[in-house]
């Protein structure tokens, strides 16, 4: 599987809309709007070069059989317990020193677990540029140089064209599950709705971006068009929920992204964008996808220029009928 995934290629034009966003994104020559201080530059994180921890320490993910589910962490030998939004799954926080590795043996020698897995870590995949629509070319190219590079005329999505026949519509919500979105930037509080906040210590209410990827990818997504400012969402009517599931350096984990999936897709997003990604599978969030078969979700496919089938990436590898990976 390239980085393109062929999955689902006849989706309704809003999804076409975020997965040609997501190609902008991956391209590395995509403009969107961020309030995230100026001395801050955002990178992408290839699958490749993975670096850092690659779950978090100190916690478990835990599927316990139908009926069995212990009535306290004790009866574990765990510290807490706190049951998911996503169906049977349980997030366990540990003892003392007790490795990762050692907890999963421990718990699939049980009769009453399921499924273990570790509380995988994730990080934001694309990289932010400046605004304004003539430098938007994937949206429009005319031959415009960009960062010294002469572009291709038409070598886009004809968003001109599509703009024509529609500029989305404020009946379909799109969740971004990203850092979080800049709700006072006058180029998305007019398309902003109600979402939720899932990073641990914060919040549940405080969508704001600490980070400025998210408010950079609802950019291109769906800023408003027409104002005179900034730049111009592919849809620019869509409403836009706000899902912070990434935190202020751009990482989150299994449990708060599976959660976020879950918000989104039963509080009426049509689709979810989620421009991260990480090198291992994780049955949590693919269950978060799968059991949402009516909402779409379109994610990054690792921005490293590789073939997926030799460097996987997920949730981009899996093969899910509701999943674009761009």
């Amino acid at each position: 599987m390239n980085e393109v995934s062929r999955r689902a290629l006849g989706r309704p034009l809003i999804a076409s809309a975020i997965a040609f966003g997501l190609i902008l994104v991956s391209a590395g020559g995509a403009v969107g709007v961020t309030r995230a201080p100026a001395h801050r530059e955002l990178q992408t994180v290839p699958m490749s070069s993975w670096k850092g921890p690659r779950y978090v320490a100190g916690q478990v993910l835990v599927r316990f059989r139908h009926g069995e589910q212990p009535s306290n962490a004790a009866a574990v030998g765990a510290r807490a317990m706190r049951a998911l939004s996503v169906k049977g799954w349980t997030l366990v926080t540990l003892r003392g020193n007790e490795s990762v590795d050692h907890a999963i043996a421990r718990f699939r020698a049980r009769a009453d677990v399921a499924d273990v897995t570790a509380n995988h870590v994730y990080h934001s995949l694309a990289v932010p540029n400046d605004t304004y629509f003539t430098l938007q070319w994937g949206l429009q190219n005319t031959g415009q140089s960009i960062l010294g590079t002469a572009g291709t005329p038409g070598a886009d999505i004809s968003a001109p064209a599509a703009w024509d026949i529609t500029t989305g519509s404020s009946s379909v919500i799109v969740a971004v599950a990203d850092s979080g979105v800049d709700g006072l930037h006058p180029d998305l509080k007019p398309n902003l709705t109600t979402g939720i906040n899932y990073v641990p210590g914060t919040p549940p209410s405080d969508t704001s971006d600490d980070f400025g990827h998210g408010t950079h990818v609802a950019g291109i997504i769906g800023a408003a068009g027409n104002d005179g400012y900034g730049v111009t969402g592919v849809a620019q009517h869509v409403k836009i929920m706000p899902i912070r599931v990434l935190d202020q350096s751009g990482s989150g984990d299994t449990s708060t992204i599976a959660e976020g999936f879950t918000y989104a897709a039963t509080h009426g997003a049509r689709a979810v964008n989620a421009s991260l990604g990480g090198p291992d599978p994780d049955p949590v969030l693919q269950q978060a996808i799968t059991s949402h078969p009516g909402t779409l979700f379109v994610v990054a496919a690792g921005n490293n220029h590789t073939d997926n089938d030799t460097t996987p990436d997920y949730p981009c590898n899996y093969t899910t009928a509701n999943l674009i990976c761009v």
